[in-house]
Parts: C-alpha cells; structure tokens; sequence
C-alpha cells in the first residue's frame, strides 16, 4: 500500500491582535488620549519640555514668568504609525499670578494655547488655538491660581509616520508689576490647583 502524502500547509494564520471600545467610543468613533505635560532636568542642554502619556516623577514642574512673556513648547515623541486626529480637543492649564510688589495692584497674565502638527523636518501647522485672560487685584504678597480648560475643535488631520505634536503654552503678563507662572506636574502632587496636572486629551479617530 502507497503511504499517504503529508502536503504542507500553505497557509498560515496569524496571530492578532484585539483591540477593545466601550460604547461612546463606538458611536463617536473617536479614542481620546491623554498626554501630561513636563520638563525634564536641565542639563547641559537645557530642559526638554514633552507630552507623555505615562505619568513620570522628577524633571521640571513649573515656571515663574517675572516680565513679559515665557512660552514653552510640549512635544510628544514621533508617530511610529499612521494616525488620524478630529473632533474637539481638551487642554486644562494651570495657571497662577503672583504680586511680589509693595503695593496692591491689579495683575493679568494672558494665557495662550496652540496646538501643533510638526512634520519630520520641524515645520509646524498649527491646529487650533485659543486663550485666557487671568487677572485679579492682588494684595502685597498675594496669588490668585486658575485652572483653565480650553476646547479646541480639530478639523480632520493626518499624522504620518515620523510626525509629532506640539503644544505651545504661552504666559504673558500684560498688567502690574508682579509674575505670572505656569505648573505641569504629572504626580498632581500639589493642593492649590483642582489638578496641578497641563493635560491635553486628544481624539483619536477609530478605523473599525
């Protein structure tokens, strides 16, 4: 008798991966993802200022603007898939004024966001963009603290391969004599801001 033929699959499954949406996600077809924001410790080239969706401790968690305007630029690392962005999009900056003069006086700082696509060669589309006055008459040695929450809505937006996005926070202090200040802590450590976390929750589109 003619021993049977053994043919070798020509086929082979692979394996796959399972990708899971609660209810809103489905209907929206929209996935949001939260980036915290901070710096790391400078060194001998200064401070990188990122956006991670890991919440790291260390690095550098505030600024103090004493004049004029600071603005920082957060940085997520580079896309390593393809990916599609739309819908609006969430940015809760804390934000503080400080009086460190001799009189009672009225500050302002203004406080600006921009949302950034920076392609692979570091040009920047901006997004959306919105800002804030926060301003209070403050007594000698006085502060007054803001948690602000921007909405930006974000036409339908390709990011490629090698792309990232940046948010640029500006503080500038347009009225008195005193500071303006930013805080982007990851552990939320502090206790003067509802959170003392610079969050920015971005939507996602949902290929299904």
């Amino acid at each position: 008798m003619t021993e049977p033929k053994i043919i070798p699959p020509t086929f082979q499954a692979q394996q796959t991966a399972i990708a899971s949406y609660n209810w809103e996600d489905l209907t929206s077809r929209l996935g949001y993802i939260d980036f915290l924001a901070v710096g790391t410790t400078s060194n001998n080239s200064g401070i990188s200022y990122i956006l991670t969706n890991q919440v790291i401790s260390g690095g550098t968690t505030s600024i103090v603007n004493e004049s004029g305007s600071t603005e920082l630029n957060f940085d997520t690392s580079v896309f390593n898939l393809p990916a599609t962005i739309k819908g609006d999009c969430y940015i809760h900056v804390p934000s503080s004024i400080i009086n460190d003069t001799a009189t009672t006086q009225t500050e302002t700082a203004i406080v600006t966001v921009v949302l950034y696509l920076v392609d692979a060669v570091g040009t920047e589309t901006s997004l959306g963009t919105d800002f804030f006055s926060h301003s209070g008459s403050l007594g000698i040695g006085s502060s007054s603290y803001a948690d602000i929450l921007f909405k930006l809505p974000i036409a339908s937006t390709h990011i490629k391969i090698g792309e990232k996005l940046r948010l640029s926070v500006t503080t500038n202090l347009t009225e008195g004599g005193g500071d303006s200040g930013l805080t982007f802590d990851p552990l939320d450590a502090g206790t003067t801001f509802q959170s003392s976390q610079l969050k920015i929750s971005v939507p996602f589109k949902i290929e299904i």
